[in-house]
């Protein structure tokens, strides 16, 4: 990696999803995971997603963006939809292993 590339890297903004704290494990990997395989965030955003005792719902901070707001809201959206999204395929997946048991 050169110099540029380096600085390029370290310049990103760094995104802060934080997930409720009574969440279940699974629920917290399947977030996790939508969010670090979201390669286009990933590319523009240092992520990081963690789990916080002090938040009821899943948050957002976005340190040194250069992005509008309007953007950043944009942006925060997709990832709920995503998160959600995943969320949904799984409990759908769990109901239908039930109905074969």
């Amino acid at each position: 990696m050169d110099l540029v590339q380096l600085e390029n890297n370290m310049s990103k903004p760094v995104l802060v999803i934080r997930f409720p704290g009574y969440w279940k494990q699974e629920q917290w990997d399947i977030s996790r995971k939508a969010i670090y395989d979201n390669r286009p965030l990933n590319e523009d955003y240092h992520v990081m997603a963690l789990v916080d005792n002090e938040v009821e719902q899943v948050t957002f901070e976005c340190y040194n963006s250069p992005h509008e707001p309007d953007k950043l809201e944009n942006i925060t959206k997709l990832v709920q939809m995503s998160i959600e999204r995943c969320l949904k395929q799984e409990e759908e997946l769990r109901k239908k292993q039930k109905e074969n048991e």
